[in-house]
C-alpha cells in the first residue's frame, strides 16, 4: 500500500470496525492517502444492536459482556490511533453502543 494515493475516494464506511492492528493501519493509510476524502464512518457495533433512544417500554438488547468489552476496546483504539489523524475537512463519525446500557 505504500506510495499509493486514492485521489477519488470520497466516502469510507467500515462496518464491524475492531481494534485489530491491520484494520487500524488500513484506516490510517486511507486518511493519509485519500486526498479527496470527505467522510469516514466507523461502525463498531453490529447495526442490529444499535438503539437510538429509550422509552419506558423499550430498552437496548442485552449483549455479551465480552462483545461489549471488545467494542469499547475498539473505540479506545479509534480515539488513540485514528481520531487525531482525521483532517478537519473530513466528516468523522463513530457509532458506539449505548452508554446507558452498555458501559463497562
Amino acid at each position: 500500500m505504500l506510495g499509493r494515493h486514492h485521489n477519488k475516494l470520497k466516502t469510507v464506511i467500515i462496518i464491524g470496525f475492531c481494534r485489530q492492528k491491520s484494520l487500524v493501519e488500513l484506516t490510517r493509510h486511507i486518511l493519509q492517502s485519500a486526498t479527496s476524502l470527505k467522510s469516514l464512518t466507523l461502525i463498531t457495533i453490529d447495526p442490529k444492536y444499535q438503539f437510538y433512544g429509550h422509552t419506558s417500554i423499550s430498552k437496548c438488547p442485552t449483549l455479551d459482556k465480552e462483545y461489549i468489552r471488545d467494542v469499547w476496546e475498539s473505540i479506545w483504539a479509534i480515539k488513540t490511533y485514528i481520531e487525531g489523524g482525521v483532517p478537519s475537512t473530513v466528516k468523522f463519525k463513530v457509532y458506539e453502543p449505548c452508554r446507558q446500557c452498555h458501559s463497562l
